[in-house]
């Protein structure tokens, strides 16, 4: 029970409230006369509230589902009436003001959910429930590409991207069959055997939600020719000894075949043994009892069933000579861990021995530990450390001599992160042609990854991890593209250059020669090709197998245009005949085009000569003939007639020319262009008239002149004369033929005029 005050003043004042003080009040006030009693008045405690049903700690709800999340508060609390407020991820919902929250939740509401209830006595909040919506799994990106080729020991990249909640989980199948390990989205594939070949697919699965598959993409790994990964080696060998080359090739092979200067080996000689063992790609030739006739070049070939690979050449010498170094070995820096060569490069007859030393002649090195090769050519040093800095150096002795001699040191050290020493250059080639491109870096275990870069992407060329680059079969499109290279080691990497790449169109004829042309001795030739191409076009004319140049050539003619598209040969030669090519080729390609064969013929030159001759003709006064020759001679021959008056000899006749008459008139009355005969020769009247005397000297009735031209034809084989004039009678004429070679005159024709 509180403590209760009376005041003065009629008041009544409750300390130390206790739960047991609740309730109704009321006062009675009482007299003489009697009494009366007050209103109700209501004390109630104001009682923080506490939750008696709270959220569970976390739940999984599909998406799409509708959810409703509610607590209550224990009896007796929460006085007065508390107000709610639910609130996601520390965020007021707005709205959410009640003791439950009810929504249709989707992938976007996970989160963590609470709900604050606060009265005058305070705020309580409940648990915080972590809600996962689930969904999927949905495939967003399939493994690409469909199909592919690969070949032996390359490697290939596919890739899924999904999405789902929870989280998907993936398994990688080949031709259905799970791939042990290969539970990411990335399924990496490398060093290719053909066995890898299939149909590779992905499950993408989201715990209770579902699983799906991916589109089955293809793979084909085809077999490498085989490569020889131990080439014979050259050697110099002492007369009668016996000298062994071998070989090795990464693959198992069907069969070896030792050659010398491209001779098969004649295997049953006794000298001669050949071991091969095909499975394990191995094979050696030695030769015993050697001479000077067993020196030569030395190759062997290796057959699979993708073809023939015929390894590097070794040169056999029989001689003794003293020991020589060729190549000194060579300081170097390795990173920790590497393995490190010292190689020298030396020569005597027969082949030297060799002998690794450290820092001094008195400290050998032998094959053990990390050290190997120290009486070979090539000293290797595995996992070198610190410890193994030192300068080293070899001996080198003639086995049969036993001459000596010593190497420079070789410093050891640590090694620097990878520099590219000779950068890739852009590349130029013809359309479907190879282009290459080589980078060299010095460093150990260096990576070498290409990368294509168009327009600002970055695409990685999967497979193409060596210090060279072939695009095959490169088309115009790829003009503009460009490629980089980034090499690497545990040090660090470094970025080559980019370079780009230009394909050009090959050589193609438009308009090609005529198969066969004709020409005179001592004139021009001209023949003329079209064709297209990327600039620079070079031209190269032939006559048989002979290429032509500009200037004078015996036996043909005065040659111009030689590397152009028009061939001028002037002053031909009567031996100039033959066939002629034109070759056409730009800088970028491998195979000049060449153009149809033309065989020119030549026609010698020859003096005129007559076939037929004018003959002589009779014709009345103003009547027409005619005189004819046909003539023959290379070059054609011009012609001019002549003629023979009787008293000056032969002269020159003029086209048209005509005879100086008097005009003449008689006592008869003519109208123009009458024609009349007078004296044997024949006149036309120019103007009409009436004639008023018979003196033909003073009648102006009538002016009179000769018709038509006396000739037509002077310059031509035919002669021919319209109106035949009486004086003309007993003329004689004949054509005279001239061309390069000379002149001949025609026989001479008469005319009479009757």
């Amino acid at each position: 029970m509180s403590d209760i005050i009376l005041s003065r003043a009629n008041q009544l004042k409750l300390n130390n409230i206790q739960v047991s003080d609740l309730g109704d009040y009321v006062v009675t006030i009482k007299n003489a006369t009697g009494e009366i009693t007050s209103k109700k008045i209501q004390v109630a405690a104001a009682v923080a509230p506490t939750i008696d049903t709270d959220l569970p700690a976390s739940q999984s709800i599909s998406e799409n589902a509708t959810v409703t999340l509610g607590i209550t508060l224990s009896s007796g609390t929460g006085l007065p009436s508390p107000t709610y407020q639910w609130k996601k991820d520390g965020l007021e919902i707005p709205g959410a003001t009640s003791s439950t929250y009810s929504t249709l939740f989707v992938r976007g509401d996970s989160g963590n959910y609470l709900c604050v209830v606060t009265n005058k006595a305070g705020t309580v909040s409940s648990t915080t429930n972590t809600i996962l919506v689930t969904y999927g799994p949905e495939i967003t990106s399939q493994p690409t590409p469909a199909t592919q080729t690969v070949s032996e020991g390359g490697a290939v990249v596919y890739e899924v991207v999904a999405s789902g909640a929870p989280a998907p989980t993936y398994q990688w199948k080949k031709d259905g069959v799970s791939i042990g390990g290969e539970t990411s989205s990335v399924l990496v594939l490398s060093s290719l055997t053909t066995s890898d070949s299939g149909s590779y697919t992905c499950e993408v699965t989201v715990s209770g939600e579902g699983t799906l598959s991916t589109t089955g993409v293809t793979l084909l790994v085809i077999q490498n020719l085989p490569i020889f990964t131990v080439q014979p080696v050259s050697d110099v060998v002492a007369p009668a000894g016996s000298v062994t080359f071998s070989a090795q090739t990464d693959l198992a092979v069907l069969s070896f075949t030792w050659k010398k200067a491209g001779v098969a080996i004649n295997a049953a000689d006794p000298d001669v043994t050949v071991t091969s063992d095909v499975g394990a790609g191995t094979t050696s030739l030695q030769i015993e009892n050697l001479s000077s006739g067993d020196a030569g070049a030395y190759t062997v070939s290796a057959t699979n069933a993708s073809g023939v690979t015929t390894s590097d050449i070794a040169v056999l010498s029989v001689s003794t000579e003293a020991p020589s170094i060729s190549a000194q070995p060579s300081s170097q820096v390795a990173i920790s861990g590497a393995t490190v060569q010292f190689i020298v490069t030396a020569d005597s007859a027969p082949a030297p021995t060799y002998q690794w030393y450290k820092d001094t002649i008195g400290n050998p090195l032998a094959d053990a530990g990390d050290f190997s090769g120290v009486t070979t050519n090539t000293l290797s040093i595995a996992n070198a450390e610190a410890a193994d800095e030192a300068s080293y150096f070899v001996r080198v002795t003639n086995p049969s001599t036993t001459e000596f001699i010593d190497s420079e040191y070789a410093v050891l050290g640590i090694e620097v992160a990878p520099v590219i020493t000779v950068q890739p250059t852009s590349q130029q080639v013809d359309e479907f042609d190879n282009a290459t491109y080589s980078i060299t870096a010095t460093g150990t275990n260096l990576q070498y990854q290409w990368y294509q870069d168009p327009a600002g992407a970055n695409t990685l060329l999967v497979g193409a991890n060596s210090s060279t680059l072939i695009i095959y079969g490169a088309e115009t499109s790829d003009t503009g593209k460009t490629y980089r290279c980034i090499v690497q080691n545990g040090i660090g990497s470094v970025n080559s250059d980019t370079v780009g790449l230009t394909v050009s169109s090959p050589v193609q004829i438009t308009s090609n020669l005529p198969s066969a042309k004709t020409e005179t001795e001592a004139e021009t030739l001209t023949l003329t090709i079209s064709a297209t191409g990327t600039s620079p076009l070079a031209y190269v004319w032939k006559r048989g197998t002979t290429t032509l140049t500009d200037g004078v050539s015996a036996g043909v003619g005065t040659i111009s245009g030689a590397t152009t598209s028009t061939l001028s040969i002037t002053n031909l030669a009567s031996a100039a005949g033959g066939s002629f090519t034109c070759e056409i080729d730009n800088s970028h390609s491998s195979v000049a085009v060449v153009s149809n064969a033309c065989v020119l013929t030549i026609d010698a030159l020859a003096a005129p000569s007559f076939s037929s001759q004018p003959s002589s003709a009779s014709v009345a006064a103003g009547g027409s003939t005619s005189f004819t020759v046909t003539t023959t001679g290379n070059p054609s021959p011009t012609h001019q007639w002549q003629y023979d008056d009787g008293v000056s000899g032969f002269q020159n006749l003029v086209e048209g020319g005509t005879e100086g008459y008097n005009a003449y008139a008689n006592a008869t009355a003519y109208v123009a262009n009458d024609v009349v005969s007078f004296g044997g020769q024949v006149y036309k009247c120019l103007t009409g008239g009436t004639s008023n005397t018979t003196d033909p000297n003073t009648d102006t009735g009538c002016v009179w002149e000769e018709p038509l031209p006396a000739y037509v034809g002077v310059t031509s084989a035919s002669l021919s004369l319209p109106c035949a004039s009486s004086t003309l009678t007993t003329f004689d004429y004949r054509c005279v033929a001239t061309n390069s070679q000379g002149s001949s005159n025609s026989n001479a024709a008469t005319l009479t005029v009757t």
